[in-house]
């Protein structure tokens, strides 16, 4: 246990010495920390969840496409 309490105290003190690297690895972690989270979020929300629809499987998507006109001249 005193060998433990000693590597926290070395811990601690050296993140006191460098408290720029020491924030910008905390900021760091946290900006990584929310993005994982949001973009989780997103994920679920959007392809996890089913959707709130009565029948969602009798959904249908339409689409219309238009013929490519032959190229003139040349």
């Amino acid at each position: 246990m005193s060998r433990l309490l000693l590597d926290v105290k070395v811990a601690v003190r050296t993140l006191l010495r460098a408290r720029f690297v020491s924030g910008l690895a905390v900021v760091a972690f946290a900006l990584g920390i929310g993005v994982t989270t949001a973009v989780f979020s997103i994920f679920n929300g959007v392809l996890l969840r089913p959707l709130t629809y009565p029948h969602p499987e009798e959904l249908v998507a339409v689409y219309d496409t238009q013929p490519v006109p032959p190229a003139r001249g040349c």
